[in-house]
């Protein structure tokens, strides 16, 4: 996890820019498929409803999932908060592999630059 320390609006447009918004946006419409549309709406709805016109850190947001989860039944593997930072703090990218003679499924991190050493192992 990075922090990049902000001091001009200049700097802004150098830390967000349409591919992390891009991102962001896959990102939640695959938590959304994961926990089925009706669950993630229950959630984004009193995230939503809690912290409107208000600030807010994206662990409230995984909190507000969570409660959904929890209200709905729905039988997850860890908590919201622990798998969505693995989608959203690790580096790299998740690579599937499948083998089709025996089914059996992999997954490993993708890193653009070789030399990096993963510091936060995927339980998954």
């Amino acid at each position: 996890f990075r922090e990049d320390e902000i001091n001009t609006p200049a700097q802004i447009s150098e830390v967000f820019d349409s591919i992390a918004y891009s991102k962001g946006a896959s990102v939640l419409r695959m938590l959304s498929d994961f926990l089925t549309e009706d669950v993630f709406k229950e959630g984004l709805q009193s995230y939503l409803h809690t912290f409107a016109y208000g600030n807010t850190v994206y662990t409230d947001l995984w909190l507000h999932l969570q409660e959904a989860v929890i209200k709905n039944n729905v039988l997850l593997p860890t908590t919201i908060s622990n798998i969505m930072d693995t989608w959203t703090l690790q580096m790299g990218f998740p690579v599937v592999s499948v083998n089709t003679l025996t089914g059996a499924i992999n997954q490993k991190h993708f890193l653009l630059d070789p030399n990096s050493v993963v510091d936060r192992p995927s339980v998954f």
